[in-house]
């Protein structure tokens, strides 16, 4: 399998044509996401704690999604690649419950540099948080660690299996 990597710039692109056709082309849908569940993950008002099943789901289906549209399975994303998401798709007041929630589902980039992404800690909220507002910031040193991250995670996928690192 020979995929292109899903750099920042592609993503964003992806995000941002998803978000202003308002899903025409049925992308969410395929995804599993309604129309009230993205609603709830980008509205302006704050999130409820009962509403955090709900807007894990829908950001996990949104993340795993673009991988798949692009013809690779699920792999474990760095945090910048959820950065990258939450900046798209939250609105900023939530950026804080958005670190706190989705923490745990990223790993560090210095694990997947070290390449030890099965065994790694995840993130704390502080460092998410602090990658979010990068990423708010379009600061061109977080693409480069974006790209970088994913790249190494994506070869990992697109290897075939017992083939040599």
């Amino acid at each position: 399998m020979n995929n292109p990597i899903l750099t920042l710039h592609a993503i964003s692109g992806a995000f941002s044509i998803i978000k202003a056709t308002h899903d025409r082309h049925g992308i969410m849908g395929q995804c599993g996401i309604s129309g009230d569940s993205i609603a709830l993950l980008m509205q302006d008002a704050v999130w409820q704690q009962p509403n955090r099943a709900a807007v894990e789901h829908t950001l996990q289906a949104l993340r795993d999604g673009i991988a798949h549209a692009c013809g690779y399975p699920p792999f474990r994303v760095p945090a910048e690649y959820m950065a990258a998401l939450v900046v798209h798709f939250v609105s900023p007041v939530n950026y804080h419950p958005a670190a706190a929630w989705f923490a745990g589902i990223s790993v560090p980039a210095t694990d997947l540099a070290a390449g030890a992404a099965g065994s790694s800690e995840p993130v704390s909220a502080s460092q998410l948080f602090a990658l979010i507002n990068l990423a708010y910031d379009n600061n061109p040193a977080f693409a480069a660690m974006h790209d970088s991250k994913v790249r190494k995670q994506q070869t990992k996928v697109d290897k075939p299996q017992g083939a040599p690192s």
